[in-house]
């Protein structure tokens, strides 16, 4: 196998075999159809993503998956077509997934990827992020990995490699900026950019009480369309934020009462481990510890694509794990 790849809901990460990560762009297209239906690619990537907003009105801008699941088929091949054509290499590559894909939305996946690779693979995102943090699949020891992704919260407890209990809730850090953005317009009056969203999430997301961050964002009042600046504080990020982090730690409680008592011990003497981008927020792992009672060690936000670049190295582990899984 070649490469490494994560196909996210807003980002797409690819890793090449001796090479490291070459390719991390917006998973987003932009493009035009004459009167015959003829596609001409306009833009890919963060290029595309910069046309949100500003793009004219025959453009059509496009991103292929929303909550890990392919939900335009016809993009998802011309944008993964452009990202190969960026790397060099068209023969094989190892994608990362969500558990919780139906087939359908398997193949969903696969009719893209086969578009342009000529050999294909699929590893749980979970397994992956758990490699590369240092799981061994082939020891006796079970590992509770929970991914908070921009598609979606994976929660999955592996033992010798495979998923022994889990779930998927299918909304994730892409929800939880909508989720911000229409919290701002209800308190403030104003409706802000994608990208704002996204920034204020990045500077001003929290679960630390009395968090005094703050963060001047502009939007649009919708009455006079005139601009306005607020301040956005810690503290009205983590309102916002905390319900939804209530509901990961439900879903996670969920998953652990399936456990035996030996897979519990495991899990709470350091194999809990939680990585995504909505991992990286200030205060998780002091509201884990006081929801859970457990010590989480946060993984890297591209853990999944990094543990599937171990992989490719080691085509013998990835074996079993496509077989176990």
């Amino acid at each position: 196998m070649d490469l490494a790849i994560t196909l996210g809901t807003s980002n797409t990460v690819i890793m090449r075999r001796g090479h490291g990560i070459v390719l991390n762009q917006a998973t987003t297209i932009a493009y035009t159809r004459d009167r015959k239906g003829k596609t001409r690619i306009v833009a890919v990537g963060d290029d595309a993503k910069r046309m949100i907003g500003k793009a004219a009105p025959e453009v059509i801008l496009c991103n292929p998956v929303s909550n890990g699941r392919i939900v335009d088929l016809d993009a998802a091949r011309l944008l993964m077509r452009e990202f190969s054509k960026t790397i060099g290499t068209r023969r094989s590559a190892l994608f990362t997934r969500i558990s919780s894909l139906t087939q359908s939305e398997l193949d969903m996946f696969k009719a893209t990827a086969y578009g342009a690779y000529y050999h294909v693979e699929f590893v749980p995102a979970t397994v992956a992020a758990a490699i590369n943090a240092g799981y061994s699949p082939v020891d006796a020891t079970s590992c509770l990995t929970v991914l908070i992704t921009d598609d979606a919260v994976d929660i999955n407890v592996l033992s010798f490699g495979a998923i022994v209990h889990g779930g998927t809730i299918n909304q994730g850090v892409a929800m939880m900026t909508d989720t911000l953005s229409a919290s701002i317009k209800k308190k403030h009056n104003i409706i802000i950019s994608r990208k704002n969203a996204e920034d204020a999430m990045t500077e001003c997301a929290t679960l630390l009480l009395n968090d005094k961050t703050e963060f001047i964002i502009e939007g649009i009042e919708p009455e006079t369309n005139i601009a306005r600046e607020i301040i956005l504080t810690g503290d009205d990020c983590r309102e916002v934020l905390t319900p939804i982090y209530e509901k990961i730690v439900k879903g996670i409680k969920s998953v652990l009462a399936e456990c035996s008592p030996d897979i519990l011990s495991d899990i709470r003497h350091g194999n809990f481990l939680i990585g995504g981008s909505g991992a990286q927020l200030r205060g998780l792992p002091e509201f884990i510890i006081r929801e859970l009672d457990i010590n989480p060690e946060i993984i890297p936000v591209n853990a999944a694509t990094l543990g599937a670049g171990k992989l490719l190295h080691n085509p013998a582990l990835l074996k079993k794990i496509i077989t176990a899984n």
